[in-house]
């Protein structure tokens, strides 16, 4: 089994890497309103139009009642309404960039999950993908960019704070693993690097009786982000 399962892992590191062109863009940090700042073993960073805010993550539980509360909630004019209404009701910790109606912009979750494939999946596409290497550069790259500091010590690997190119294939490989084995504890995103976002986005979906009328529904979409990168779909 657990060959089967490295070998299958292997298999969504090789397709990720064929494309790459395709599926991958990791925007740097000025393009967009928000950026996936920083990752710690407490909170994610996300500065947000010239400010820096903090958005502790949810818990497993509070992952799957998102998921099921979006899903369950059928289109109907009222709809990111009554899904905002209850991720305030339960608790869930979560940032609105606008709101999930649609063409707004998005509501921003951290996930987490207790276990997860993730690591080996990206350990399978090469030495790049080390936690253990991987935690001591980009904390390296963050700060030393973020306050123009050079270390004799800890040189900075070049980009914002990666490989651009690695940072695509990392959130290809990421976003290319079903839910919930592309999530992780934040301590994993912390050491990855990289936060698949939860994101609320709002559509309009059709409700069809004798004829159709078609009604904002929020949407569960999730958003692999390299630390230091651009966070897609919030505006």
């Amino acid at each position: 089994m657990p060959e089967l399962m490295h070998s299958i892992l292997r298999a969504v590191a090789i397709t990720a890497l064929a494309t790459i062109p395709a599926l991958a863009v990791v925007y740097p940090p000025q393009i967009g309103p928000g950026t996936l700042s920083f990752v710690d073993d407490a909170a994610a960073e996300i500065r947000y139009k010239g400010r820096n805010e903090t958005l502790v993550p949810a818990s497993f539980v509070q992952t799957l009642a998102t998921v099921s509360i979006a899903a369950s909630t059928p289109p109907n004019p009222l709809n990111p309404w009554f899904v905002e209404t209850a991720l305030h009701a339960l608790g869930v910790p979560h940032k609105d960039y606008e709101s999930c109606w649609p063409d707004q912009g998005a509501i921003v979750i951290v996930p987490t999950a207790p276990v997860g494939a993730v690591d080996a999946a990206l350990g399978a596409a090469g030495p790049y993908f080390d936690p253990t290497r991987e935690s001591r550069e980009f904390e390296a790259a963050y700060w030393n960019r973020l306050f123009t500091y050079r270390s004799a010590g800890s040189p900075a690997p070049p980009g914002w704070p990666g490989d651009p190119t690695m940072e695509s294939l990392k959130e290809t490989i990421v976003g290319s693993l079903p839910f919930p084995t592309n999530l992780g504890t934040l301590d994993q995103y912390a050491r990855r690097g990289i936060v698949p976002l939860l994101q609320l986005r709002g559509e309009y979906a059709p409700v069809c009786f004798i004829f159709c009328v078609w009604f904002p529904k929020c949407m569960v979409v999730f958003v692999p982000t390299a630390e230091g990168y651009g966070i897609r779909g919030i505006k």
